[in-house]
């Protein structure tokens, strides 16, 4: 099984509240982190090293 981001990563308004900032905030990481996962199958999700395999970031 494959992941899949159930969210859209949404840049947040910096003319905010402090909670308000703060939680786009928070909001904006989130979705960068699961942004990140996205594509990750089981194995590679297991993976102590984080899946990462030294061909996925050749220059």
């Amino acid at each position: 099984m494959v992941f899949r981001s159930p969210v859209d990563r949404v840049m947040p308004v910096f003319l905010a509240d402090e909670r308000g900032a703060l939680t786009q905030q928070f909001n904006f990481h989130q979705a960068t982190l699961l942004r990140m996962l996205d594509g990750l199958d089981d194995g590679r999700g297991a993976r102590r090293d984080g899946g990462v395999v030294a061909g996925d970031y050749a220059a």
